[in-house]
């Protein structure tokens, strides 16, 4: 059992035999993962959080917030593949709203603090963070930052609107571990890796922070007021 892209690509190196449940890649076809979701046709399988798919939400979300934005942070782990595979989609489909998107690393704390100082620098009017657990150790540090530079935030997780985050729009994690302990337990019993269809989410929540965006004074549209699965008042 693993997560994140990176770890999969390594235990996949490693063994060819030993079965593994990956809980996390971006994309892990065009990760070189598996041979196609359907039938992943080795010794891996797992759920995706289907970042890549949801990559242009996020740019609606902010163009919603932020109706002026036109250069943007994404902070992510950029030594991850998978991850910058989101990054690629979510240029894509940010260019055609007249949103520029810039890569920052947060994996690292001293990592986070400068790329707050390059969104300042470089004034970019809001800020996307990834769904990737290496930065989940950083978070109370990046939604403090985001607060301290005035910068609208849209998190991929529901951990940071938790935490003070503005909002978050991603998928629902909970899930994805109950459908790898299922794979897990499924494996255990016998059955193989190569005929476990490698699972995309299908399950998205908005979480909704308004007690910040009181603070901090964003204006938050009615229109993903309501949309909201779940409002922090």
């Amino acid at each position: 059992m693993t997560v994140t892209t990176t770890a999969a690509l390594a235990l996949k190196k490693a063994t060819s035999s030993i079965p593994i449940v990956a809980l996390g890649p971006a994309d892990p076809v065009k990760s070189g993962l598996v041979a196609s979701l359907a039938r992943p046709g080795g010794n891996l399988t797992g759920a995706s959080p289907n970042q890549a798919e949801i990559a242009g939400k996020w740019a609606q979300l902010l163009r919603e917030v932020v109706p002026d934005a036109r250069s943007v942070a994404y902070l992510t782990d950029r030594g991850n593949p998978g991850e910058m595979l989101v990054f690629r989609e979510l240029e894509s489909r940010a260019r055609p709203l007249g949103i520029q998107v810039h890569a920052l690393d947060g994996v690292t704390m001293e990592n986070v603090d400068k790329a707050f100082a390059a969104i300042v620098a470089n004034r970019m009017d809001a800020l996307i963070v990834a769904t990737t657990a290496s930065l989940l150790g950083q978070r109370e540090q990046i939604v403090a930052g985001a607060a301290r530079v005035r910068v609208p935030a849209i998190y991929a997780r529901n951990e940071y609107p938790e935490a003070g985050g503005l909002l978050s729009y991603g998928t629902d994690i909970e899930m994805l571990w109950l459908r790898a302990a299922d794979y897990v337990n499924r494996i255990l019993q016998g059955a193989s890796p190569a005929e476990l269809p490698f699972e995309m989410a299908a399950t998205f929540k908005l979480v909704l922070n308004m007690k910040t965006a009181r603070t901090l004074g964003f204006n938050i549209p009615q229109s993903i007021r309501i949309r909201a699965d779940e409002t922090i008042e």
